[in-house]
């Protein structure tokens, strides 16, 4: 069988548990039945690429800023460890080269913790994302990044009619001055 979202969110929650949940719980975590919780989870034990995912999301990162002590990277790290590893190595000839949180792709950097970038990412095939992943990204989107709308009725209208004020035919007559009376 192939690897869907549901095995994915079963593998995580075993790995980030440590195997202290059992399998009924990690799969009602995935979001399965809960009357066919029970075996679904132990089937899922079994399956190989489940199994290879628990094994790959066990292992710790090795020098990462979270085994340094800096609470910041902590954070970022957690929120990391959502992207897999770069699919590729290179993209259109230009060199992809990852360092910690950054991406860079020639001289364009890009951030995994900016929706933005990441989403651009997963549209180069760079990295790739579960459905779950792009749609909460998409959500994150016009919080991060305002959306730009387009202007209102009155802004309109008073940019039309200072248009035409600037036109020679429809602008108003200057007022007077005092030096042109006497």
């Amino acid at each position: 069988m192939a690897m869907n979202e549901q095995k994915e969110l079963f593998a995580r929650a075993i790995a980030i548990s440590g195997g202290r949940i059992s399998n009924r719980e990690a799969a009602i975590e995935a979001g399965y039945s809960e009357k066919t919780a029970s075996a679904t989870g132990s089937r899922l034990r079994k399956d190989p690429e489940v199994i290879a995912l628990i094994e790959k999301l066990s292992t710790p990162m090795a020098n990462s800023a979270s085994q340094q002590g800096d609470d910041l990277a902590k954070a970022a790290v957690k929120v990391a460890d959502t992207v897999p590893a770069l699919q590729a190595d290179s993209f259109y000839g230009e060199v992809i080269v990852q360092t910690g949180l950054q991406v860079a792709i020639g001289d364009k950097n890009y951030s995994l913790l900016d929706p933005r970038d990441l989403l651009t990412l997963a549209g180069m095939g760079i990295v790739t994302l579960t459905q779950s992943q792009i749609k909460s990204l998409q959500t994150v989107l016009p919080y991060k990044y305002g959306k730009v709308g387009e202007t209102g009725k009155k802004e309109a209208q008073q940019a039309a009619a200072e248009e035409i004020l600037q036109t020679d035919t429809f602008a108003p007559l200057r007022s007077p001055s005092i030096g042109r009376l006497q």
